[in-house]
């Protein structure tokens, strides 16, 4: 329904009104009508009934899944959304959209606007548009959150109907079950219980990934397409893991039986149709909307020097990392109670389907890895606060992985047992036949080469990049005049910082914002956006600091480098703000430094 609206704004400028909303859901309608009719003389081949233990598992998982699901919805009807990010980004694009009821509205079209994240897809806001207009709901925040809610239980519902077919409805059960009980997965960061995209995104990636790796058959190829298209028009990675899916199933498609690998192929066709359609429609979209105060990786990629990236934050990485899947408090102990369960059931890994999604994740996490390296943040502090996202993303291909660990776990232990228990010593035992997997050489040749591939590529399209003039660079951070026709050059090679106050922090009474911004040569000229405006402030200075000089020499003398404003509280303060700095140069430049939230009460 959202991405319907979204590709006919954006192709026809549709408005969007109840009308326009309702259409394209009688036309699903009449075609589902439609297609069961056709369907209705076709026999249908006898399922074969789930044993005895995996119809207690799925009664037993379903039973948790609802549970939790009633909370989420008990608290999505009762409690407003209090996260920063989403009322920051998709909640505001929401508003825009309705209020000029088009998708390219003027909030974002209009390059004097500071909007954060403009290029952000729209298709979840439109969603949220869609709810509101089609129940004619004002503009209260508890009217969306069911809707975030709502994908808890569909990208489990999912999950459990494709996991059962590789590994059994036990083992579906048991691991649909665990991942509902994850705490990231309902929290109000990323999850159930918020509203921010990330929890859409991997409902969209993750069933599409797994439709297009299951059964071929035109009906689920058709709802691969279309939920990978989703996921390119959801958040800016949907489109680099929706060619991650393309990648694992043409390898899929490749190793299949002669028999089915034409349909394999017709199946990833379809699929990449629905990706390049959405991928059209986003960029046709965005060449709309102004570049300001947005990532422009590719524009990074140009810039830096991968290599040199690469070393100094790689070896950041593994800590980092090991941190966060150590958190008590959001996977209380799931990653180490999970790599338990895949290390016990590691036999289980053996499937045809495994490298496929192995190769998928390995895209995914390259991706992930590639943003951190051409990040501005310092280091890999953007491990922390998009981490957990990212295994929320992730978690259908993740959880396919576990529930066949745990049915190679769980056999092993009752055929362990048995062994033990067992009074009977049979004689004879047939021989056990070893047979040599045919074509593994050449599967792990072109695994390789799959694996390998996108990183040549990045490598010499970087390369590419840097060897362009720099008035050719489609970046806003190079010479010469923005898009926009401001007449500042985004420069993210500015150096400065902000120290006060921290991501997330609490400030009572007066805000003191400190920090430091220098180049070699020159102090940088600083301007402090509160919720996206200059605000007077009470008190500013310029004060020293040697603390900067000494871990960078090269900045010469930081006598004046550091910079300090003071802002009153006044009764209209009270509750959640975005900050954010904004550094001059004398010759033209500038730089957006990444916003943060703050709490400021009395």
């Amino acid at each position: 329904m959202a991405g319907s609206t979204y590709v006919l704004g954006i192709a026809f400028d549709v408005r969007i009104r109840r009308g326009a909303v309702l259409a394209p859901v009688a036309v699903l309608v009449v075609a589902g009508l439609l297609a069961r009719a056709l369907r209705r003389g076709t026999p249908r081949a006898p399922r074969p009934r789930p044993p005895r233990a995996g119809v207690h598992a799925a009664r037993g998982a379903f039973g948790i899944t609802t549970l939790i699901a009633a909370g989420l919805f008990a608290s999505a009807l009762t409690q407003p959304n209090l996260g920063w990010d989403g009322e920051m980004t998709w909640c505001a694009a929401a508003r825009w959209v309705r209020a000029d009821r088009s998708v390219t509205p003027r909030a974002l079209t209009d390059p004097r606007v500071f909007v954060s994240h403009p290029r952000y897809p729209l298709l979840l806001p439109l969603a949220q548009v869609s709810v509101q207009e089609t129940f004619d709901l004002g503009d209260d925040r508890r009217a969306i959150k069911p809707l975030y809610a709502a994908f808890f239980p569909a990208l489990l519902l999912v999950f459990f109907d494709v996991a059962r077919r590789h590994a059994g409805t036990c083992a579906a059960a048991l691991a649909a079950a665990a991942l509902a009980a994850v705490p990231v997965l309902v929290s109000d960061s990323g999850g159930a219980d918020g509203a921010f995209s990330d929890l859409p995104l991997g409902a969209f990636f993750g069933s599409g990934l797994l439709l297009l790796l299951g059964r071929v058959r035109r009906s689920e190829s058709v709802a691969a397409a279309l939920l990978l298209g989703a996921a390119v028009l959801a958040k800016n990675e949907g489109l680099p893991f929706a060619l991650a899916a393309l990648a694992a199933a043409c390898f899929l498609a490749l190793f299949a039986r002669r028999i089915e690998r034409p349909r394999r192929f017709a199946s990833l066709a379809v699929g990449a149709a629905g990706v390049l359609a959405a991928g059209v429609a986003l960029s046709v979209w965005r060449a709309r909307i102004p570049q300001r105060s947005d990532e422009d990786y590719v524009g990074r990629l140009g810039k830096v020097s991968l290599a040199a990236e690469a070393g100094a934050r790689l070896p950041l990485l593994p800590a980092a990392v090991a941190r966060e899947m150590t958190d008590r408090v959001e996977l209380a102990g799931f990653s180490l109670a999970g790599a338990a369960i895949l290390a016990a059931g590691a036999g289980g890994l053996r499937r045809r389907i495994v490298p496929a999604i192995v190769l998928c994740l390995y895209f995914c996490f390259g991706a992930y890895v590639l943003a951190i390296l051409l990040s501005t943040w310092r280091g890999v502090e953007q491990i922390h606060p998009t981490w957990n996202r990212l295994l929320i993303q992730l978690a259908a291909p993740l959880g396919v992985l576990l529930a066949l660990a745990l049915r190679a776990a769980w056999r092993a232990r009752f055929a362990a047992f048995a062994a033990a228990t067992s009074s009977r010593v049979t004689a004879t035992v047939p021989p056990v036949r070893v047979t040599r997997a045919r074509g593994f050489p050449r599967g792990l040749l072109v695994f390789l080469g799959f694996a390998v591939l996108p990183v040549v590529s990045t490598w010499f399209w970087a390369l590419h990049l840097r060897e362009r003039p720099a008035r050719e660079l489609p970046s806003a951070a190079v010479a010469g005049p923005t898009p926009t026709g401001s007449p500042w050059r985004e420069d993210a090679s500015l150096t400065g910082g902000l120290d006060e106050p921290g991501e997330g922090s609490s400030v009572h009474g007066e805000l003191r914002v400190r920090g430091w911004a220098r180049v070699q040569g020159q102090n940088l000229r600083v301007t402090v956006l509160i919720d996206g405006m200059e605000r007077p402030f009470a008190t500013s200075a310029r004060p020293e600091r040697r603390d900067v000089q000494n871990a960078i020499p090269s900045l010469g003398d930081c006598a004046s480098a550091g910079y300090e404003f003071g802002y009153a509280f006044s009764p209209g303060n009270a509750g959640a703000h975005e900050i954010q700095v904004l550094f001059w140069t004398h010759d033209g430049r500038r730089r957006h430094y990444p916003a943060r939230w703050f709490i400021w009460a009395p």
